[in-house]
């Protein structure tokens, strides 16, 4: 509540905000969860709410007329189907590679078109491994977007891109040893 008062000028709207807030929060909260069905994305847009809430505050009259909660609603409606969108792309993001990956390995093990045999290893890694060299030696995509893609930390891509060739080297020195 503290930081939501400290971005408003005015004691007048400060007074206004407060009651909006205490009138509000739990209704916001509701329709944030009906449409996320998520505690902390919910939180997120109620949030995001009162902070366009503040920038609007001009056009608020009576706290507690209709028009002011069909206002209210609207704001965290709005919020909570952005945020619904974004988690739908990501995950469409996730789903369009974890298809392209499949396809990939379908593809060599149907027409064995691999005779490269850092590409058969790589395709005998576990598959957070796999995903990541995917999307980097492939795709060349950078380490901070592959991080976004898979909803992990850069050091996290890092480590495994790490982690992966160490595994890599032994898969290929296993093959040798098979294949001469």
């Amino acid at each position: 509540m503290f930081l939501y008062l400290s971005l408003i000028e005015t004691e007048e709207d400060k007074i206004k905000f407060e009651a909006i807030f205490n009138n509000y929060k739990k209704i916001m909260y509701y329709v944030a969860n009906s449409i996320l069905k998520d505690e902390h994305y919910s939180h997120d847009a109620v949030q995001n709410s009162f902070l366009k809430i503040i920038k609007h505050i001009d056009k608020i009259e009576d706290v507690k007329c209709n028009k002011t909660k069909g206002f209210i609603v609207t704001i965290v409606k709005n919020s909570s189907i952005d945020i619904y969108r974004k988690l739908q792309m990501e995950k469409n993001k996730v789903q369009k590679l974890e298809n392209e990956i499949l396809s990939f390995e379908q593809e060599v093990y149907d027409t064995d078109i691999l005779s490269n045999k850092v590409e058969v290893a790589i395709l005998k890694l576990p598959e957070r491994y796999k995903q990541v060299f995917f999307l980097k030696y492939s795709h060349g995509v950078h380490d901070d977007k592959i991080a976004d893609i898979l909803d992990i930390s850069p050091s996290t891509v890092r480590t495994r891109i790490k982690r992966g060739k160490e595994k890599l080297k032994i898969i290929l020195d296993e093959m040798e040893k098979v294949h001469g």
